[in-house]
């Protein structure tokens, strides 16, 4: 996770930046592409249902994001295998190759 305002020395100064933050340097590139809009601004909005936990990451969210006139929703969370410090974020409107599609509680593949 990241985190902000930290004092180099000082651990107990650093405080984590909000999970949007975080999701946010991912989603906000894949939803340009998504939904066709480089330029135009995103309007992104959680969705996450109450109680909601996706696999290992109790921080994942849903966020349905709106820009040029179209509308999708994506699932984002922390990737548990990676070193990268970027989340990962998925549409749960458009099917993955041979990956799962989120259709509210249920998973389809």
């Amino acid at each position: 996770m990241l985190m902000t305002g930290c004092v180099f020395g000082l651990v107990a100064a650093c405080t984590p930046a909000p999970v949007s933050v975080y999701h946010r340097a991912t989603l906000d590139e894949l939803a340009r592409g998504s939904l066709d809009c480089p330029e135009g601004g995103l309007e992104v909005r959680d969705i996450t249902p109450e109680n909601f936990r996706y696999a290992w990451d109790p921080d994942a969210k849903r966020y349905e994001v709106r820009a040029c006139g179209r509308v999708e929703r994506f699932l984002c969370y922390d990737r548990a295998e990676d070193d990268d410090p970027r989340a990962e974020c998925r549409s749960l409107d458009r099917p993955h190759s041979g990956e799962e599609v989120h259709l509210g509680p249920w998973q389809v593949r």
